[in-house]
């Protein structure tokens, strides 16, 4: 060691280098307190100058956001030896990046603070000069190609593509052959998924055609996948060709379906039965029959039953060659035992152009012998409030030789005995049974707990031939309520959200799960079901508040919620034509309203560590306030199934009602007109002549109805203006109204 006046010089040799420190001793030649140093970023992020290379260990990743690539940076001085703690930017056009950890991180403590944000513009290399990053594909799970760039101190940089896959379309078509009048349509359900077959929601569909215009579809606009990841088309042909490609892309996948498009009268399709689905007796001979046009050999094929010549095996499969003259073939199918059928027709020599058809096979309803009953739970909890809780009630109707027995009535009744008095109800009273045997009510419980064996229900058949001690014509069961069974509450959001444009609303909605003692159930499935209970018809009234004016209220016409009119052919037909079983009760010739009016929401959603899911109900803002919602929850809790229902008419966005469509969708006719009169027609001003004014509301096709109408006036001059609206729902027939209003 040397010294030199106030300054002392330490020499040392670190790792073959020479160190020169040279540290102040007082102030002599040293920097002041309040004097700043400046650190050059060169010395602390040196120039790189050397060689950069970038490999990554998987150049396809899926779209799952679940696996990953490593992709490293090597950095190599111009001597060949490593740059060792040098900053590498990472940057990429999509995807997400993650630091490259070979070990988890330990666990923190829940008081500690989060760990530092990942940098991936400042990533060091290692001893090795390597520096690596994770890439993974990210919230966006299309299939797509993601490019990864390396900087090494802004100096040299390198690029590697990933590609990103997984993603596909499904397509599930029941029609491929259709004609250019409309007469027959096909569903297109197109499913999107990712690459662990979860389905995406919300992705955007695109669809075109090839030759263009030869088909359309319905939705047209808007395409967007549901909660489900699913979308369902309605093809109509419109030009006829050989074939019409549909193109169908999303999230980077695309698939085709291809139909062929006929005039009417070359229509290759099944016009016997007319019906689908249809119901046919068993035991007896069912006559298929398709109208091949421009086919030499038609393959008929069903999933169950047996065609009658078939020499395949099992009978499943018949081959008939096409009547030249009538250009039609027919085949004979039958079945000794209740199911259903699938029929499916081909083209022998073009497999592309089918047809298909499904047939329930059931019973003569005079063979109805046992009826079994079951629940789906047999333990519930009492209602409160809003909420009812209640279970399924399943009657499977059986023939002598134990085969389903369809169209038979069901009546569900309690013991009055063992009744609570809570209010416990059955709803509905009688069922028919389906083409499987079933017929279905369910059991609401009360506001009060049962004794412990239960309320008792039964199922009885009405009307049965069967007889003797082989049939049981009734079956019972008892239903506890106030047990040691969980519970299961479903509530709603104050407010709603107006998306995809304003043309709907999401509603937030939750559900609770919790066993008896009050105690939450994490993760557990809870499965959800929507249903239209009643509509409205009506109108809004006029501002500024537009207020919904209901002019009647109906119960949902599909009774069984088969999503089948039952009994509704012929259609339209005269009152005296219809069948007593009619569902179709206003003659639109379908359901009222539609399966999909009620809006969606997903199908199965699990609770978190409170009990807790929350889920959405989306609907459109057009059907708002004019339906009423049944949101069913049910969940296993502890091996017994728990349920509640809540019932509820849509709700508006606050401000919206005044935008919204005039009347309600489910009007059958126009409402009416409003027609005023006044004499005399001409008053002195300054308030001293007076004029009589009517108003008369006029329904279409109909005479004048009874309603209060209430007149409001506006100076204009010298004259007076007024306005007539009607606040209450026309109730009737009689006469208009008329009020005397002073002149201005």
């Amino acid at each position: 060691m040397m010294r030199n006046g106030s300054k002392m010089i330490f020499w040392f040799l670190v790792t073959g280098f020479l160190v020169i420190s040279i540290i102040g001793c007082g102030s002599s030649g040293g920097m002041n307190d309040d004097e700043s140093s400046e650190i050059n970023p060169s010395e602390t992020n040196p120039i790189f100058s050397g060689t950069l290379s970038l490999r990554a260990s998987r150049y396809t990743i899926e779209s799952d956001n679940e696996g990953y690539s490593v992709v490293t940076a090597t950095l190599v001085n111009g001597n060949n030896s490593p740059a060792v703690d040098t900053v590498v930017s990472f940057s990429t056009d999509g995807g997400m990046i993650v630091a490259d950890q070979t070990d988890e991180a330990p666990p923190t403590a829940s008081d500690e603070p989060p760990a530092d944000a990942f940098d991936p513009s400042e990533v060091r290399t290692d001893a090795l000069g390597r520096a690596s990053i994770r890439l993974m594909s990210g919230p966006d799970r299309s299939n797509r190609i993601i490019t990864v760039t390396a900087t090494a101190n802004g100096n040299a940089s390198k690029s590697v593509p990933i590609q990103v896959t997984g993603t596909a379309i499904w397509l599930d078509n029941d029609n491929t052959s259709l004609d250019i009048e409309g007469t027959k349509t096909a569903n297109l359900l197109i499913t999107v998924q990712d690459a662990e077959a979860f389905p995406i929601n919300d992705a955007e569909v695109n669809v075109s055609v090839e030759p263009e215009g030869s088909l359309t579809w319905s939705p047209s606009s808007g395409l967007r996948t549901d909660v489900n990841g699913r979308l369902v088309l309605e093809i109509t042909g419109r030009q006829a060709t050989e074939e019409a490609v549909l193109r169908i892309e999303a999230s980077g996948d695309v698939k085709t379906q291809s139909y062929l498009v006929y005039n009417n009268a070359d229509f290759f399709t099944i016009t016997s039965p007319a019906e689908d689905p249809s119901s046919w007796p068993t035991g007896r001979d069912l006559v298929v029959t398709v109208r091949a046009p421009r086919q030499n050999t038609v393959r008929l094929v069903t999933s169950f039953g047996q065609w009658r010549g078939s020499t395949a095996i099992g009978r499943k499969l018949i081959d008939v060659p096409v009547d030249p003259v009538q250009k039609t073939v027919t085949a004979v199918l039958s079945s000794a035992e209740a199911g259903i059928a699938t029929i499916q027709v081909f083209d022998l020599n073009r497999p592309s152009v089918s047809d298909t058809i499904q047939v329930a096979f059931s019973s003569p309803s005079g063979e109805a012998c046992r009826i079994s009953l079951q629940a789906s739970a047999t333990v519930m909890a009492p209602s409160l409030g809003t909420v009812a809780n209640s279970v399924e009630l399943t009657a499977k109707v059986r023939s002598r030789f134990d085969q389903a027995v369809g169209n038979v009535p069901v009546m569900f009744f309690l013991d009055g005995l063992t009744t609570t008095g809570g209010g416990e109800r059955l709803s509905p009273a009688i069922a028919y049974t389906d083409s499987q045997g079933f017929a279905r009510s369910t059991f609401f419980s009360g506001t009060l707990s049962s004794y412990a064996e239960g309320v008792k229900v039964t199922a009885a058949i009405l009307d049965a031939d069967g007889a003797g001690d082989i049939c049981n014509l009734s079956s019972s069961l008892r239903i506890v309520i106030g047990g040691t069974a969980g519970s299961i509450s479903i509530g709603q959001s104050t407010e709603i959200e107006s998306i995809n444009g304003n043309t709907a609303y999401r509603l937030p909605m939750s559900v609770l799960v919790s066993d008896a003692g009050g105690n939450p159930m994490p993760n557990t499935t809870v499965t959800l079901k929507l249903w239209s209970t009643r509509y409205a018809t009506g109108y809004r009234g006029g501002r500024p508040d537009c207020p919904v004016i209901y002019t009647d209220i109906f119960e949902n016409e599909d009774v069984n919620r088969n999503l089948m009119c039952d009994y509704c052919a012929p259609c339209p037909a005269d009152q005296s034509e219809k069948h007593p079983l009619n569902e179709d009760l206003n003659g639109d010739c379908e359901l009222t309203p539609s399966s999909s009016a009620a809006g969606a929401l997903p199908s199965t959603i699990r609770t978190d560590e409170d009990g807790l899911a929350g889920f959405s109900l989306v609907y459109l803002k057009e059907n708002a306030a004019w339906l009423e919602d049944e949101v069913v929850a049910t969940a296993v809790v502890y091996g017994t199934e728990i349920r509640a229902t809540l019932t509820f008419w849509l709700p508006i966005l606050e401000g919206d009602s005044c935008n919204l469509p005039g009347e309600s969708p489910f009007n059958r006719t126009e409402l009416g007109e409003i027609v005023f009169s006044a004499d005399p027609e001409n008053v002195v001003g300054g308030g001293v002549g007076a004029s009589p004014v009517s108003a008369a509301v006029k329904e279409i096709n109909s005479g004048i109805v009874d309603g209060p109408e209430n007149f409001s006036s506006a100076s204009v001059g010298v004259l007076g203006s007024f306005e007539a609206v009607c606040d209450d729902a026309p109730n009737g027939a009689g006469r208009g109204r008329s009020a005397v209003m002073p002149a201005g």
